[in-house]
């Protein structure tokens, strides 16, 4: 069965009228707390701190157990 444009879009706002109805039913008080963080860095916050370890351990590695690095020939 194929419905035309107008049906289509007829029972679209149906649905959409009975769900904004339904929302207004709902009582509820919904309240988002977001805690505020200092981003900026401090002498003593260093987030840099381990990362040429970190990103040297990510590598993979050859057979001798040294990093391998990228390469011309793709």
């Amino acid at each position: 069965m194929k419905k035309s444009q107008a049906e289509i879009e007829q029972e679209a706002k149906k649905i959409i009228d009975e769900f904004a109805k339904a929302l207004e039913a709902v009582k509820e008080e919904v309240n988002i707390d977001t805690e505020l963080f200092d981003s900026m860095r401090t002498p003593d916050r260093d987030p840099e701190k381990g990362l040429k370890i970190n990103m040297l351990r990510n590598f993979p590695k050859t057979k001798d157990g040294e990093p391998q690095m990228e390469k011309k020939g793709w």
